[in-house]
């Protein structure tokens, strides 16, 4: 958790000492958004640090609804490593709200829908005419709730580059039959690059 800190801090503490510039914060609809993720199912804000043994990679790009840069749609797709529950893919669009707090420095509200295709971390057993025999069932997808905040720098004129942190609960449904709906909790860390 201090090294995610201060991964962040620095991230942050360099793209506004490089951002420093007289001109207006630009923003452009479609850039690459790309970043780390961790992932863990768990009650929001429970078992943060536990997030950290489940990295993932994410990729993106978002389109301006308003002149004002403050609601945008977001599309996203990544994978993450999970042992426990099982590895996945994940496709996600949202509708975020991105006011600015002062200068460049903004912060984002945003929910949504999508998909997880999970594989089992394990061989999967199902009874069988009195016994359990091996499923051959790889994974499934599940759907998705998401919610998010996110906090992050426009970039300027000068720099393309707009750094971002952003902690996401979602809800997936029909994980099994014993628990329909599962919290899980995710951390980003990335940035837009516009073109």
């Amino acid at each position: 958790m201090k090294n995610f800190l201060l991964l962040t801090f620095l991230l942050w503490a360099t793209t506004y000492a490089l951002a420093q510039e007289k001109t207006a914060p630009t923003n452009r609809s479609l850039p690459l958004m790309v970043g780390v993720q961790f992932h863990s199912l768990a009650l929001p804000l429970r078992d943060v640090k536990t997030s950290f043994s489940n990295v993932g990679v994410f990729v993106g790009t978002e389109l301006l609804l308003n002149r004002k840069s403050t609601l945008v749609q977001q599309l996203s797709v990544g994978w993450q490593s999970n042992r426990s529950v099982g590895s996945g893919m994940m496709v996600m669009t949202q509708t975020a709200w991105r006011p600015r707090i002062v200068g460049a420095f903004y912060t984002e509200l945003k929910a949504g829908v999508g998909g997880w295709y999970i594989h089992h971390p394990t061989d999967s057993w199902r009874p069988a005419n009195g016994e359990w025999v091996q499923a051959r069932n790889s994974g499934k997808w599940l759907p998705l709730i998401p919610v998010g905040i996110s906090v992050g720098l426009n970039p300027s004129r000068g720099l393309p580059i707009s750094p971002f942190i952003s902690y996401q609960l979602f809800v997936a449904g029909h994980y099994n039959p014993s628990a329909p709906l599962v919290p899980n909790q995710l951390l980003q860390a990335g940035s837009r690059i516009h073109f």
